[in-house]
This record gives C-alpha cells, sequence and structure tokens, in this order.
C-alpha cells in the first residue's frame, strides 16, 4: 500500500511539474504576445505620426497656395493700375512732345520693376512647385514666356536671357 502512495505521490509530483513546465510555457507565450502588443503599439504610434506630419505638410501646402494666389491678385491688381496709367500716358502724349518723353522714360522705369518683380520675386517664389506639383510648374513656365514675349520682343537674343528655363535652374 505505501508503495501504492510513494507511486501515486510520485506521478501527482510529476502532474505538478508538468503543470508547472505548462505554467512557464504560457506565461512565456503571455510574454511574447505582450512583446508584439508592444511593438505593434510602437508602430501604430510611428504610424500616427507620419500621419501628422503628412497633414502639416498638406497644411503648408495649402498656406503657400493661398499665398501664390494672394500674390496672383496683387499682380492682377498691378497689371490694372499698370493699364490706368497706360491710359494716363497715351492722353499726356497728346499734349506735348516733352511730356511724352518725360512719361516714356518713367513707363520704361516701371517695366523694369515689374520684370524684376517677376524675375526676382515671383520666379524663385515658383521653384518649390517644379517638385511639388511639376505639372502647375510647367504652365507657369508656358505662361511666363507667353507675358514675356508677348509682342516685346524685337528678335534679339537678349529678349530671351531672363526667361526661366529648365536649364537655367
Amino acid at each position: 500500500m505505501q508503495k501504492n502512495i510513494l507511486h501515486m505521490h510520485k506521478n501527482i509530483l510529476h502532474m505538478h511539474k508538468e503543470t508547472l513546465h505548462m505554467h512557464k510555457n504560457i506565461l512565456h507565450m503571455h510574454k511574447n504576445i505582450l512583446h508584439m502588443h508592444n511593438e505593434t503599439l510602437h508602430m501604430h504610434k510611428n504610424v500616427l505620426h507620419m500621419h501628422n506630419e503628412t497633414l502639416h505638410m498638406h497644411k503648408n501646402i495649402l498656406h503657400m497656395h493661398k499665398e501664390t494666389l494672394h500674390m496672383h491678385k496683387n499682380i492682377l491688381h498691378m497689371h490694372k493700375e499698370t493699364l490706368h496709367m497706360h491710359k494716363n500716358v497715351l492722353h499726356m502724349h497728346n499734349e506735348t512732345l516733352h511730356v511724352q518723353e518725360n512719361i516714356l522714360y518713367q513707363h520704361l522705369e516701371i517695366m523694369h520693376v515689374q520684370k524684376n518683380i517677376i524675375q526676382d520675386f515671383l520666379d524663385p517664389m515658383m521653384l518649390p512647385f517644379k517638385q511639388l506639383d511639376p505639372s502647375f510648374y510647367s504652365q507657369y513656365l508656358s505662361v511666363r514666356t507667353i507675358i514675356h514675349h508677348s509682342g516685346t520682343h524685337t528678335g534679339k537674343e537678349e529678349d530671351y536671357k531672363d526667361t526661366p528655363t529648365e536649364t537655367s535652374k
């Protein structure tokens, strides 16, 4: 009988050892699952961070588009004012030849300022769109070339030297 009891105790001890081993395996599995959850959480945080950065970039692009639109409105206003000035120049031209010479000189200065505004401010401000929106930038270059050459050139090479080109960037 003692042998049977001893044998039963050994079996119980063996079962406890196996149960302990199973619990250790389960604990190990839980640790792995916890690690995987932590990795997943870290990945989700990175994705959220990337989404936030993308949103920030989109906000900046929208801001740049709004600023560009504002600049275009200002340029349109400047062109309207220039048109008004041209009408005044024509009226003054009819008064005297001396006044015509003075007005012509002032008109050339205004056109030079406009040309410098486009070359020094608008052209460099459009460069970021070369990467951000190549189609828009290409259209800008086409319009810029048309505006620059629309009936104002003499056919000389210097008429084309200040037009933005792909090779000059």
